[in-house]
């Protein structure tokens, strides 16, 4: 249960053809801290973890609102010669799953990934927002 936690800030996604880009920084933390956290938000404003310290700097965060949430499990495998995450996304209304792999040659990926997936005959699509905006949108897209 306590295996890895990790704290991401990612910057406005861009999602296009199936391909989305963002900027993430990320920072690995005792899964201890993690849980902490969780339970108490607020104690992130005054952490010295410095992915959330420089973030709550250079955006002058004095506060948190709780929105709710999603459970995102998360599965990563070896594919040729790249890492392949496949994510599973709970939400109160429904759930999606989403590939991800990370690239410098997206496109030539993602044909082969399409093939591999036509191969198995698994059905997909293209995400067409990101996990957070289908969470405030209720949606499944």
């Amino acid at each position: 249960m306590n295996e890895k936690c990790v704290v991401t800030v990612k910057g406005k996604a861009v999602l296009k053809n199936g391909v989305g880009k963002a900027s993430e920084v990320e920072e690995e933390i005792d899964p201890i801290l993690g849980r902490t956290f969780v339970e108490n938000p607020q104690l992130m404003l005054e952490s010295e973890v410095g992915v959330l310290r420089d973030t709550v700097t250079k955006f002058g965060v004095k506060g948190l609102t709780y929105l709710g949430g999603f459970k995102n499990v998360r599965d990563v495998f070896g594919w040729n010669g790249l890492q392949v995450e496949i994510d599973e996304t709970k939400y109160d209304w429904g759930t999606v799953y989403e590939l991800e792999c990370e690239t410098s040659e997206p496109e030539k990926i993602k044909q082969d990934l399409e093939c591999l997936l036509k191969e198995q005959g698994v059905n997909y699509e293209y995400s067409k927002v990101t996990k957070f905006q289908n969470f405030v949108n209720k949606t499944l897209d």
